[in-house]
């Protein structure tokens, strides 16, 4: 008997894929030197790797609180219109039924700011990689030509 996946199993199954994934890259950087151009260069390369799976979980987050931002609003309506009493009562009815969506979209949200800022984070770390390789090259470059 085949096992059916949901949305969610599957969405679980990228995040743990992804995370091993970046898991991997981290430790992979973690053993390269910063001293040595070849190794800071591969490691750059790497780190630009990560970027992509941050990238990755961006967009899924951002998914995600589409969703649930479509799925709140639609409740949140349906909710309004099957409630009874006036326009403030019918508002209040629909917001009681919808708190679990919308609090689901506030933590997607902080989510989503969270990854946007590691992503930020990791481009900040790029760059100044490539400004140390620069400044490496030019050092190891003045000493083989002062010989």
């Amino acid at each position: 008997m085949s096992e059916v996946l949901t949305e969610e199993d599957k969405r679980r199954q990228r995040i743990e894929k992804r995370q091993l994934k970046m898991n991997t890259l981290f430790q992979q950087i973690q053993e390269l030197s910063d001293e040595l151009p070849k190794e800071l260069s591969k490691k750059l390369t790497l780190m630009a790797s990560v970027l992509g799976l941050i990238g990755e979980y961006q967009a899924d987050v951002k998914n995600e609180l589409g969703s649930i931002s479509t799925q709140r609003k639609y409740e949140f309506a349906k909710a309004k219109k099957e409630a009874s009493g006036t326009v403030a009562d019918k508002e209040a009815y629909a917001r009681e039924k919808t708190l679990g969506l919308r609090q689901r979209e506030s933590e997607l949200e902080a989510e989503l700011l969270r990854w946007e800022l590691a992503y930020k984070s990791q481009e900040e770390k790029i760059n100044t990689g490539k400004l140390y390789l620069r400044a490496l090259i030019a050092e190891y470059n003045g000493k083989y030509n002062a010989d």
